[in-house]
């Protein structure tokens, strides 16, 4: 699934697939699909995290490296952390967060313009690749301290068409300039969790499982 007009991130915790089968109702600590948290969509929420993903130059994303430790995650609007997985492979994540706020981040995701692809020419086409890339995914599996969340796959969300500034030094490795870009893959919103550790567990494939990426997310939450 990946290549020049794509971008993979997902969450996976431990290696394999083989989650607990115990489930956890999404009510408990997911925001629902249908809700909008802190007054934003779940589209518009996307993108703001591609934004913010994509401004930060490549040698200090947090998609890159293996194993990254003591990161404090971007906090939007004093609400919501945005975190992040990586471009393939198995990687270890080390977060610290502060109390009271949501997390926000990709199992499996999708992104591209018209910079990554000049064969796109229409925002139809945009929405027509986008939707085409993320319908290959087969498997997405989340998992929050051992449970495994129950009807993941209702966290899809295509997103409208938006506008994207690439910088130099960029992740995705263009040219920079201003583009028009769409999102489209499947998230997850969890609400504040209590201070301590926990650990996220998400797996995401796409068919043949050509993009398999797994990542172990360790978390502090602060208890001030």
């Amino acid at each position: 699934m990946q290549n020049t007009a794509s971008i993979v991130v997902l969450v996976m915790i431990q290696g394999g697939n083989d989650l607990s089968h115990t489930l956890i109702p999404k009510k408990e600590i997911l925001f629902s699909r249908s809700e909008n948290p802190y007054g934003l969509s779940w589209e518009s929420w996307t993108i703001e995290w591609w934004n913010w993903l994509l401004s930060i130059p490549k040698n200090r994303s947090p998609v890159i490296d293996s194993v990254r430790r003591g990161i404090t995650p971007h906090v939007s609007g004093d609400r919501v952390a945005f975190i992040a997985g990586n471009l393939g492979g198995l990687s270890e994540r080390f977060y610290i967060i502060p109390r009271g706020k949501a997390l926000f981040f990709p199992i499996i995701n999708f992104t591209t313009s018209y910079l990554e692809d000049s064969t796109l020419k229409t925002e139809s086409d945009l929405h027509i690749r986008a939707n085409s890339d993320v319908n290959e995914i087969t498997k997405v599996i989340t998992a929050v301290d051992g449970v495994t969340v129950k009807n993941v796959k209702e966290f899809r969300v295509h997103s409208g068409v938006f506008d994207l500034v690439l910088k130099d030094d960029n992740l995705l490795e263009l040219p920079p300039g201003r583009t028009k870009a769409i999102s489209d893959g499947y998230w997850i919103f969890i609400k504040p969790l209590v201070p301590g550790y926990h650990f996220i567990r998400t797996f995401g494939s796409c068919s043949e499982g050509r993009t398999c990426v797994e990542i172990h997310y360790n978390i502090f939450i602060k208890t001030k």
